[in-house]
């Protein structure tokens, strides 16, 4: 009887496991709870940083007229959602270190949506994509949430976009009611903010790859593309025409030091383009992911900070095992569509990789690992962590490997997001 019991228990575990992780609402749960422990552990104890100051005696001071007249030289069109987000959040840091939580874990949603219907049979691509963007070790200014809480926001917005583009091509019914959002939360992330206008482009390659599920045949393909690509494109040539021509105020805070040095050099200057396109490939898609590893070696002391450093890396990594261990998979990947899964990806990835930066190299700025400079790495935040799942799902083919290798990149990553995240005067600190 002792022996029954011993083995229909941990049978009973298992099976309430998988019930719990099938709910639907689990995944989105889980998510919010690895953000909460890379981003939101000291909460209660963080402050306002750096210009998060300015933004809230602006605010204080001047009220919503203040928040616009601040954008203006800027980026007029997203003074909008900060005169939703400051009446309604306030003066409490905590309210903000809220926001910093709930910020990418927007993103990661709208990634995991974007992912399952791009690819709907590819679910555990799409779990571990998701997982990965929600503690993506490139971008470290969470702690920053006032003033940096919005580009995870747009970036949110940007892949809803395209998942409503999906959503318009696969739902016939509903297809202007899909189409039309799409359109708008196109038009609004290119106005709202130059980090992802850039990007607007790799929508081409998204519809390519939904129609060929349909549209076997190279030309009408081709023609439908470019057809439902029209509007989207034609937006893209307004907004930049209106950034480049219109915008008084486009050289305000940065010249656009790439296009003097191409009148003044031009071999020196597409060199420099290279060069630099090179350079934000590098940081974005490798050392990201090694960053986390690095960290591990060059912070451990014997203190507080390292102790709760290291309990959130296990943490992270425990809870990423348990879910992905009863999560109900049921897909699996063969070395044929593996393929064509690549050359997908590799075509989305085109757009980034060759353009991604090129709203920071036209005005000289560098991306950098980890403090205000890891901003510029956004705009490849999803092909970056596209990749790693695809890499790991195709070079590990044993699903119980897969499980443990992602658990560690979740965990160091989600370490070096908390140590980032309290790096600054007033908490704990390395």
């Amino acid at each position: 009887m002792a022996g029954l019991t011993s083995t229909t228990h941990p049978d009973n575990l298992r099976a309430w496991m998988r019930k719990v992780t099938a709910s639907r609402f689990f995944f989105p749960i889980f998510l919010l709870l690895l953000c909460i422990f890379a981003y939101g552990i000291f909460l209660p104890w963080q402050s306002f940083y750096a210009d998060d100051w300015i933004m809230l005696w602006i605010y204080q001071k001047l009220g919503a007229w203040g928040v616009n007249y601040y954008h203006i030289t800027n980026r007029p069109f997203l003074a909008p959602l900060y005169q939703i987000l400051l009446p309604l959040l306030g003066s409490e840091p905590w309210r903000w270190q809220l926001f910093a939580i709930i910020a990418p874990w927007l993103t990661s949603l709208s990634g995991w949506w974007l992912v399952r219907n791009l690819w709907p049979g590819r679910i555990r691509f799409g779990v571990f994509v998701s997982i990965l963007i929600a503690v993506f070790p490139g971008y470290l200014s969470h702690a920053i949430a006032l003033t940096t809480g919005h580009r995870n926001v747009i970036l949110a917005i940007f892949l809803l976009s395209l998942t409503f583009t999906i959503l318009a091509i696969r739902k016939p019914k509903y297809f202007w009611v899909f189409y039309l959002l799409s359109l708008l939360t196109s038009i609004y992330n290119m106005l709202a903010m130059e980090y992802f206008l850039f990007l607007e482009l790799s929508r081409v390659f998204v519809i390519w790859i939904v129609l060929a599920e349909t549209i076997i045949e190279f030309k009408p393909r081709l023609q439908k593309t470019l057809l439902l690509f029209a509007p989207f494109f034609l937006a893209f040539i307004a907004v930049l025409y209106w950034r480049v021509f219109v915008f008084p105020y486009q050289t305000f805070n940065h010249s656009l030091s790439l296009l003097d040095n191409l009148k003044l050099n031009p071999p020196n200057a597409i060199w420099s383009l290279i060069k630099q396109t090179a350079v934000f490939f590098w940081t974005a898609m490798i050392e990201s992911w090694v960053q986390p590893v690095t960290a591990l070696f060059k912070n451990v002391r014997l203190d507080l900070s390292t102790l709760v450093y290291l309990l959130v890396i296990f943490t992270s990594s425990t809870l990423t095992y348990l879910v992905l261990k009863f999560f109900p998979f049921n897909d699996d990947f063969k070395k044929p569509t593996d393929k064509t899964l690549g050359k997908q990806i590799l075509l989305i990835s085109i757009v980034p990789w060759l353009v991604g930066g090129i709203p920071f190299i036209l005005v000289g700025l560098q991306p950098g690992i980890g403090g205000y400079e890891s901003r510029y790495l956004l705009p490849y935040l999803l092909v970056s962590c596209l990749w790693v799942a695809f890499l790991l799902i195709v070079l590990i083919r044993k699903f119980a490997t897969q499980i443990i290798i992602i658990c560690v990149i979740v965990g160091l990553s989600a370490g070096i997001q908390f140590a980032s995240s309290n790096a600054e005067p007033g908490v704990i600190v390395f």
